[in-house]
Order: C-alpha cells, then sequence, then structure tokens
C-alpha cells in the first residue's frame, strides 16, 4: 500500500494523502453499492452484471483493481492494465509497457471536490515510476466532468475517436512533466 502526498495545483497547501489498498473479494460488496451511484452507472451501465464483472477483474492477474482511501476512507476504485492486451485501435500506437487506466469515484459525497485529478495523478505517477513510458486513459467524450479531471490531472489530448464498440472516446496520456 502506497501513500502518496501530493500538492494542490496552486501548491499552496498539501493534497490529501491518497492511499491504494489492493481490492479482494471483500471489497466487493462495497464496489456493487457504489456502481448503483447515479454517476457511476451513467458511465459504467446498470449494475446487473457488475458482481460477476468485479469477481472476475479482481480475480485477473492481468488487472491491477486498487481501492482509493483518503484518510482511512475508501471513497473511489482506480485499476489499470498493459494498454495492448485488449486491442483498442486508439491505444495500437503506444509504445510497449504503457498502460492504460480506468476509475471513479463512487461515494457521491466526494465528487467535485478535486479528488479525482488529485488521486489520478498520484496513481500515474506511482505507474510510471514502476516503469512504464505511459499511462492511457479514454474517457466517453459525453463525460465532460471526467475529462476536466482528467486535464487537471496532467493528461492530455483532445481527438475525438471511435472505439471497438463504436462509442467516441478522448484516447488521453499522462507522462511524467519531465518527460512531455
Amino acid at each position: 500500500m502506497t501513500v502518496w502526498p501530493r500538492r494542490w495545483k496552486d501548491n499552496t497547501m498539501p493534497a490529501p494523502d491518497y492511499r491504494f489498498v489492493q481490492a479482494t473479494p471483500d471489497h466487493i460488496p462495497m464496489l456493487l453499492d457504489w456502481m448503483k451511484t447515479p454517476d457511476v452507472q451513467r458511465w459504467w451501465g446498470a449494475p446487473s452484471d457488475h458482481l460477476r464483472v468485479l469477481q472476475s477483474d479482481i480475480a485477473n492477474p492481468v488487472l491491477d483493481v486498487r481501492i482509493v482511501e483518503v484518510g482511512a476512507e475508501p471513497f473511489a476504485l482506480v485499476q489499470d492494465y498493459d494498454a495492448h492486451h485488449w486491442p483498442k485501435p486508439h491505444f495500437a500506437s503506444l509504445p510497449d509497457g504503457s498502460r492504460a487506466i480506468a476509475a471513479f469515484i463512487g461515494v457521491p459525497e466526494m465528487l467535485g471536490k478535486g479528488h479525482g485529478r488529485q488521486f489520478l495523478a498520484a496513481r500515474a505517477d506511482e505507474i510510471i515510476e514502476a516503469g512504464a513510458p505511459l499511462v492511457a486513459i479514454d474517457p466517453i467524450d459525453e463525460n465532460k466532468r471526467a475529462i476536466r479531471a482528467y486535464r487537471a490531472a496532467g493528461f492530455f489530448g483532445d481527438a475525438i475517436v471511435t472505439d471497438e464498440d463504436g462509442i467516441p472516446v478522448i484516447p488521453m496520456i499522462y507522462k511524467k512533466e519531465s518527460s512531455q
């Protein structure tokens, strides 16, 4: 488990410390509750298949599924995987070792407070420090809140492409500031 002290964008005060706890089957009831919230359902779909998917994801060695905590309180999920494992045309040109990431905030009271940008930057930094050349994310182009958070976290990219399911997405890339 890693704790990441970060600074808010203006560097005037420290950001909360985020912890990335490896998800286990014990987390599934909490994750299922989070997946019932309107914001998560809007982008991750209705929860009818989520039990099976969560069980599979947590057990899958290809995925690194983490629970995000702040002040020892869990509030979000973040997962990453080799960007080339599940072929996505818009990730095809990424260098070997690149990681793709997906996340959501499951506690509605934590939305709109800057946590998304902070924990995503912290987790992306951790992934790069572990050896990935970059981290990619592909939000649906209609998910304006997430896109703003990703940009604030340091992800860049604005081209709209169609993913393998025909959904318009915006592939975005995160690199360490010194490597951009």
